[in-house]
């Protein structure tokens, strides 16, 4: 009676601690925790044939490696597969770490359901939104840091909000401009419309709140990916279009926006009433043609 006692207690305790090494090693991916677990299994099995008498121990015997080696090669599997999920699984925090700032959660599972999102880089057509607060420099001079802090948090707020609403991301804040992706990270054929339709929306939240900005957008082809230092990197777009959106922006006064030819020819809904001019921006030998719009 004694002997079956400490027959059960020693099966019951090296099972119990055979799936407490399992959890840990899922957690750590030790090696020491690895080769613990096959020596557990290993030991329960002898266990498990002992206590159950002679009978059990001659077919254990007679197929001692099959018994042994059978349950290694299950958890080597399970192992496999396991380490396989918790790879997609860190690849998806990576994406969802990297982008929860800048776009919604809905673009979110769009980046991670289409797993072809190229972070090393890749040159697409996107187009780029560009807004800034007129008189900011005065503004700042006139007021209580404090005061200017929650302006500019207000005006982020309402413009991150109104972005990320029309499939767009924010790419970055640059004091106190504003520089939005609308086809990227997840494209969109409407990425034009999409991009107006924002400015339009903004413009009228700014008005709400007393803000005076402007806003230029252009469309054209630009290098997309993680950008900067191996510290310090950032998902973001490059290149002649985007210095084009910021150069027209400049441009565009109290209440307008600026969107150049590209943008427009892309626009698939009604388009709507421009004036139309030539200018010559900065880093261009050529005039361009713009349409501005007023809200």
């Amino acid at each position: 009676m004694i002997e079956t006692l400490a027959y059960l207690f020693l099966l019951t305790y090296s099972l119990y601690f055979l799936i407490k090494t399992i959890e840990q090693y899922n957690k750590t991916r030790k090696t020491t925790n690895l080769a613990l677990i096959v020596l557990l299994l290993m030991f329960s099995t002898q266990l498990w044939f002992a206590f159950y008498g002679g009978r059990l121990n001659d077919l254990f015997q007679k197929y001692s490696l099959l018994v042994t080696f059978i349950p290694l090669v299950l958890f080597l599997a399970y192992d496999k597969v396991e380490e396989k999920r918790k790879k997609e699984e860190n690849e998806k925090n990576k994406i969802r770490t990297m982008f929860e700032k800048y776009v919604s959660p809905y673009i979110i599972k769009k980046i991670i359901k289409q797993k072809k999102l190229k972070l090393g880089g890749e040159r697409q057509e996107v187009t780029i939104l560009f807004s800034d607060i007129r008189g900011f420099t005065t503004i700042s001079e006139k007021n209580q840091p404090e005061k200017v802090v929650k302006m500019l948090n207000d005006y982020f707020n309402t413009a991150t909000k109104i972005i990320q609403k029309n499939e767009g991301a924010v790419d970055k804040f640059i004091g106190d401009a504003i520089m939005a992706l609308f086809n990227a990270p997840v494209k969109n054929a409407s990425h034009a419309d999409n991009a107006l339709k924002t400015a339009i929306q903004m413009q009228k939240e700014f008005k709400k709140q007393n803000i005076n900005a402007g806003i230029g957008i252009n469309t054209g082809d630009a290098i997309i990916g993680n950008i900067g230092s191996s510290k310090v990197m950032d998902y973001t777009a490059i290149g002649d279009a985007v210095n084009t959106a910021s150069r027209i922006q400049a441009l565009a006064k109290t209440g307008e926006i600026i969107i150049t030819d590209s943008t427009y020819n892309k626009l698939k809904l009604n388009k709507p009433k421009t004036t139309t001019r030539l200018v010559t921006v900065k880093g261009k030998e050529k005039p361009i043609k713009i349409h501005v719009i007023k809200t």
